[in-house]
């Protein structure tokens, strides 16, 4: 079974949210290409072709493909850590990070097709020594989530061309161009805070207590439930909300 070698930190999270955000105001249009797996497959030495998903594929690939399955982490992570595993194990000849990246938007193209046409390697390629860095950093820490984090910064600055470049979809929610409370990178930490002193709290209470709207609330709470931060404990209207 793969051992998912990261942890999720509440920069990483706001990421996550502020992407979810940005994404729905892009929209995205066009044909899908090809999915992830077949991009694998595309790409494998040819003796494992094949045998490609019956037992002479390298045992991490399999073991990592499964889990993208089945593992309820947020695309965004699984598409990173997708990444990361082939930069750091270079399952194929050569291209590894380009194959990567390629899977990587492939994935992301399932849940939005403005993902298909993102200007990712540009940058990556802007930022290539930051990239190695944070490959390296993550490598020796053990802890993938250093570079997941950060790629997660590029692909949030990719979206942000691409939502300038259809006529400022970035100019975004009112909640955040308003400067409400709680709507920016602090909210993910007074979110956690009040869910530990009150976790029987509603939606409309958290809302109070943190001065956004339920909505925010309710995306906020489904980005911490996917990365594992909160679980929610008993039934919808009489259960708590546990804080990991």
């Amino acid at each position: 079974m793969y051992q998912t070698p990261f942890k999720i930190k509440a920069e990483a999270i706001q990421l996550i949210s502020d992407i979810a955000e940005l994404q729905a105001l892009c929209g995205g249009k066009g044909e899908k290409c090809a999915s992830y797996r077949s991009l694998l497959r595309e790409y494998l030495p040819d003796k494992f072709r094949q045998g490609y998903g019956t037992g002479r594929l390298p045992f991490l690939m399999q073991d990592l493909l499964g889990w993208l399955d089945k593992a309820p982490d947020h695309i965004l992570i699984k598409g990173c850590e997708l990444l990361y595993e082939l930069e750091t194990n270079q399952p194929f000849d050569d291209d590894n990070g380009e194959i990567g990246r390629r899977c990587l938007l492939s994935l992301l193209g399932t849940w939005n097709p403005v993902f298909l046409g993102l200007p990712l390697e540009d940058e990556v390629a802007a930022s290539q020594s930051q990239y190695r860095y944070a490959l390296r950093t993550a490598g020796d820490a053990g802890d993938s989530g250093v570079f997941i984090t950060f790629m997660l910064h590029l692909i949030l600055a990719a979206l942000e061309k691409c939502g300038k470049g259809a006529g400022g979809a970035r100019a975004v929610s009112g909640e955040k161009a308003a400067g409400v409370k709680g709507s920016g990178g602090d909210l993910i930490n007074d979110l956690l805070n009040v869910l530990a002193a009150t976790p029987a709290a509603t939606y409309d209470e958290l809302a109070a207590k943190l001065g956004v709207s339920p909505a925010t609330v309710k995306r906020r709470l489904a980005d911490l439930k996917k990365v594992g931060k909160i679980v929610r404990e008993g039934s919808k209207k009489a259960g708590t909300w546990k804080v990991n």
